[in-house]
């Protein structure tokens, strides 16, 4: 196992959570009189902004085509130094979306204060706690932002691209790999994570200190793990299942999400330590699994 039994069952469960909530969020957002009036999805106003105007069918082209652009981007952010950019890219981002999540409940001015709030301290002044509630409320924002331009066939196509595109980029090419412990030195990381303690460095730790204690009084630092989960890896399958949501239901759309979770952790019940691994693979699949059941099940009800 990757990580030990408590730090996997929090992974899980942030995503599991980030999941759930972005469902609810969406569901806020659904403008259901309208959408029956008019025969087509309508949506409710963002605070900030509003969805892409893109060809649902092939809406796949241009989300791939800003994935590809942004990785080239973070690159020569990180060849020329300019952080600052980086930073502020990164803060605008947040605010967006996180204002998008909070619209759900409240109202535009609310939204947007608190979005900025949230998004200067995960920037300037973050901590475990604050990294990974923003980004609970950073994915449901985008996946509300992104799900209008898309249908079942797109997203699909979608997540069998970035599946193929993430293994190449882990084991490959091995870029995906640089640019996450570029953003963990930056501490500016997208996706959920975990600093601890694994139980051998505390008993390396517990083993140095007892044999210098006598030498002097110097605290021995412990070597921290981090356990991390992209933020594609989280952003992508709920995109998929809030597609699957406006399609077959609320109710129904739960087992994908049950499913993508379960599929999260067999991977990391397969995974070794110290070791990098793709996680689109398996959390698209868990997807299609899902939607396997939606079908299998609304046959029944």
């Amino acid at each position: 196992m990757k990580h030990n039994q408590t730090i996997t069952f929090l992974l899980l469960g942030l995503f599991l959570v980030t999941q759930l909530l972005g469902l609810v969020i969406l569901n806020e957002y659904i403008n259901y009189e309208q959408t029956e009036l008019e025969g087509m999805l309508v949506m409710n106003a963002l605070p900030i902004g509003e969805s892409p105007d893109f060809e649902q069918n092939s809406s796949y082209i241009p989300i791939l085509l800003m994935v590809f652009l942004g990785t080239a981007i973070f690159f020569l952010v990180i060849k020329f130094k300019l952080f600052i950019f980086w930073k502020f890219a990164f803060l605008m981002a947040s605010i967006l979306a996180i204002s998008a999540s909070i619209g759900a409940f409240f109202n535009q001015a609310i939204s947007i204060i608190v979005a900025t709030i949230l998004g200067v301290w995960k920037i300037f002044k973050s901590n475990p706690i604050v990294h990974n509630v923003t980004e609970i409320l950073i994915y449901p924002g985008i996946a509300v932002i992104l799900i209008p331009v898309f249908n079942l066939t797109s997203i699909s196509i979608l997540l069998v691209a970035i599946s193929i595109y993430d293994a190449y980029a882990v084991w490959q090419s091995k870029h995906m790999v640089k640019m996450a412990k570029a953003q963990s030195k930056m501490n500016l990381f997208a996706g959920i994570a975990i600093p601890y303690i694994r139980s051998e460095d505390k008993k390396k730790g517990k083993s140095v200190v007892k044999h210098t204690s006598e030498i002097h009084d110097k605290k021995v630092p412990v070597k921290t793990s981090t356990a991390i989960l992209g933020g594609g890896d989280i952003a992508f399958p709920l995109m998929f299942t809030g597609v699957v949501m406006i399609d077959f239901g609320m109710k129904l759309s739960l087992l994908v999400s049950l499913a993508t979770t379960l599929s999260l952790y067999i991977l990391f019940r397969l995974a070794k330590k110290d070791k990098y691994y793709p996680a689109m693979p398996f959390v698209s699949a868990g997807c299609f699994v899902g939607l396997g059941l939606v079908w299998l099940v609304g046959m029944f009800i």
